[in-house]
């Protein structure tokens, strides 16, 4: 998987601008496997002020390659958010690989995906993995703007998903032996070590 930036909406919309890629790029955005709305609507706020523009979401799930093809050019100058690619066949990944120039668009094109959505997408469209090379940003929630409750409750299912300990995971951190799933790098900022994530 791509290298990836770690952060909440506000982070990761100020990591994007520093690359220089708001116009004419098409980014990714990873999002976790528990859908999180409350990330999506963050960040497009985010964005929508930070660079002055509108900022729309387009559903892709049962959409077919012409009917995305005309929602990202009405209008084509607007920030896009892309989500429900995680859903779409091996034959559609390839064809819009295929028909991707007729993608191409002035405002930028941000694919929300969840890890396993990310790594679909790159082996069925290699070549529009090349049109967004090391764009990929991780998107995490602020964990400042979560309750204690919250933290605990998520803490609670990473811990029974992955069968560890918060002690075992800072342990295998501090070691450098830590998988790099995304799941790992949330759990470490939940618990206030986000220095750690590599």
């Amino acid at each position: 998987m791509t290298d990836l930036a770690f952060g909440p909406a506000y982070d990761l919309v100020r990591r994007i601008d520093l690359r220089g890629t708001k116009d004419c790029a098409w980014l990714v955005v990873v999002t976790p496997v528990q859908p999180q709305p409350e990330l999506l609507s963050d960040f497009i706020q985010e964005a929508a002020v930070w660079w002055n523009t509108p900022v729309r979401v387009i559903d892709a799930a049962g959409m077919a390659i012409a009917e995305l093809h005309e929602s990202l050019h009405q209008p084509p100058d607007d920030g896009v958010i892309i989500q429900g690619l995680d859903h779409w066949s091996d034959q559609y990944l390839r064809a819009l690989d295929i028909n991707r120039s007729d993608l191409q668009r002035p405002g930028f094109v941000i694919l929300w995906l969840t890890p396993d959505g990310l790594q679909h997408l790159f082996r069925r469209a290699p070549n529009l993995k090349s049109w967004i090379g090391g764009s990929s940003f991780q998107a995490i929630p602020d964990p400042g703007l979560m309750s204690e409750q919250e933290k605990r409750n998520r803490l609670a299912e990473l811990s029974a998903h992955y069968n560890l300990t918060s002690e075992e995971v800072l342990e295998k951190a501090t070691r450098g032996i830590l998988p790099s799933d995304p799941e790992f790098a949330e759990w470490l900022i939940l618990l206030g070590r986000g220095e750690l994530v590599r």
